[in-house]
């Protein structure tokens, strides 16, 4: 059966075999992913990124879609991959960006609402106090908050918008700015505390637990 030459699918550099026509094209292993990945991009990708790439593989394999690249002509083959991999080192980018501004905006929101966030053990007794304080801490969560959105996915930074809005202003309108009516403890708020808890965890549900 004649054979032609086609682009092996290991981890690491390509490299060209001969394969014949109908037979199976070489599958790497998830260890040889985690190889590859770690070649191309260092070793600072996490394992949760490497477990990805490498379920992508096998579901490629399992559905025939890899035998039928193998059997593609090399000149196609190599345009396909370059195309692949271009899309593919852009989302392990995106992905460790989001990583590293997610660990920062929730470092600067807890450092800023230390003793209020997520105990509230220094929750001030009078209740234009905490009015005062969070008007002191307004300006640092704003600026990580900034920071924060431009690295969301477009289609995430509305609701984002809202969750940040919701917690400083609790009349929600786009005319109004700082109104900490529901943490002071009257009205519909007879308890500030776990309105205050819900409302910064809702913010930082947007930013990626590490």
């Amino acid at each position: 059966m004649p054979k032609a030459d086609h682009l092996c699918l290991f981890s690491g550099q390509p490299k060209f075999c001969r394969v014949a026509a109908g037979e199976q094209s070489p599958v790497a292993t998830r260890r040889q992913v985690q190889t590859g990945i770690e070649d191309n991009f260092g070793s600072g990708i996490s394992d949760t990124c490497g477990v990805y790439l490498w379920l992508g593989f096998k579901r490629m394999s399992e559905s025939g879609i890899l035998k039928q690249i193998a059997e593609t002509p090399t000149a196609l083959f190599i345009v396909l991959v370059s195309l692949i991999g271009v899309g593919g080192a852009f989302a392990v980018q995106r992905f460790v960006a989001f990583k590293k501004a997610s660990e920062d905006f929730r470092g600067s929101v807890l450092k800023s609402l230390e003793g209020l966030y997520p105990n509230p053990a220094r929750w001030p007794k009078g209740t234009s106090e905490i009015e005062h304080l969070l008007r002191q801490k307004f300006p640092s969560l704003q600026l990580a908050v900034e920071q924060f959105r431009e690295a969301l996915p477009w289609w995430k930074r509305r609701g984002f918008d809202r969750a940040w809005k919701q917690y400083y202003c609790s009349t929600g309108r786009e005319v109004d700015g700082e109104v900490y009516h529901h943490y002071l403890g009257f009205g519909d708020t007879p308890e500030p505390k776990k309105v205050f808890r819900k409302n910064v965890s809702k913010l930082l549900s947007y930013a990626r637990k590490t």
